[in-house]
Formats: structure tokens, C-alpha cells, sequence
């Protein structure tokens, strides 16, 4: 798992995202966190299954949401089967997410 969250990272920062592996929000590591986009990446492997993970993981998503952030859980069978197009589609999402980020901005001027 964990080499499956640096390979996403490495692909991230290779397309010129300001990404932090393991960022300590205060509450907890994130597996990999954009604060520019206001969106944490984690990976989650099979421990993330049981009904007290899950639960604890919606916990730490509520967290992070009441500071504005999203959280992205990606599978981590998923970066491992197809690395790439999960990247492509992470990548989507953070230029989709910008792309709000300066519409709100433009409205408030």
C-alpha cells in the first residue's frame, strides 16, 4: 500500500501538483494532501473494509471536511490494477476543483 500512495505521489508532483505525502493535519496523517486545492488523497487498502474502519475513516473525512477539505478515498487495488488512469482521474478532479476555486474567487470581487 504504502508503495502504491508514493507511486500516485511521484505522478502527482511530476505533473507540477504542490503535493505532501503524509502531511499531519492535526488530527492525523494524510496518505497525500493538496492544500493549494483543498483536497486530501487517501489510499486504502483491505483493513479499510470493516465496519470500525469505515466508521473511523468517516470520522477523519468529517474532520477534514469541516476545515474545507475534500477527501478522496481511492482504492488501493485500484493504483495498483491501473496506476495511470486513476492518476489521470485524480488529476481531472484537482482541475476541476481549481477551476471552482477561481469562480468563487472571481464572484466575491
Amino acid at each position: 500500500e504504502r508503495n502504491n500512495k508514493r507511486k500516485m505521489y511521484d505522478i502527482l508532483i511530476k505533473n507540477g501538483f504542490n503535493a505532501q505525502l503524509e502531511k499531519w493535519d492535526g488530527y492525523k496523517h494524510i496518505d497525500i494532501a493538496i492544500p493549494e486545492f483543498k483536497v486530501n488523497i487517501e489510499v486504502d487498502g483491505r483493513q479499510h473494509h470493516s465496519e470500525k474502519q469505515a466508521l473511523a475513516d468517516l470520522k477523519r473525512t468529517y474532520h477534514s471536511f469541516k476545515k474545507g477539505y475534500v477527501t478522496l478515498r481511492i482504492p488501493n487495488e485500484l493504483v495498483r490494477g491501473d496506476l495511470y488512469v486513476t492518476a489521470k482521474f485524480i488529476m481531472e478532479i484537482l482541475k476541476e476543483s481549481e477551476s471552482q476555486l477561481n469562480q468563487n474567487l472571481e464572484d466575491e470581487e
